[in-house]
């Protein structure tokens, strides 16, 4: 039903899929069609299409979800002051 290539709890596997997904989107920032779009934008755009392609899971669970979204909001919490 909504199974995906790497199961939710493959914490490795997704952080391996992660940082390939950042390393894609720095050498993308580079290319002709890349520079119109910073390598955020792109490694955003990569995941999504990832997810919907089912490689990745949407929802993380377990140790790895908290993390991220504790960071997350620190992360934000930091930028707005």
């Amino acid at each position: 039903m909504n199974e995906t290539l790497l199961k939710p709890d493959a914490h490795w596997a997704i952080w391996a899929v992660l940082l390939a997904t950042a390393a894609f989107a720095l050498w993308a920032e580079r290319t002709r069609w890349g520079s119109r779009l910073s390598g955020a934008v792109i490694a955003i755009g990569t995941t999504f299409v990832l997810s919907n392609l089912r490689v990745i899971p949407a929802v993380l669970v377990g140790t790895l979800g908290y993390a991220i979204a504790n960071f997350v909001g620190v992360a934000v919490s930091t930028f707005l002051r």
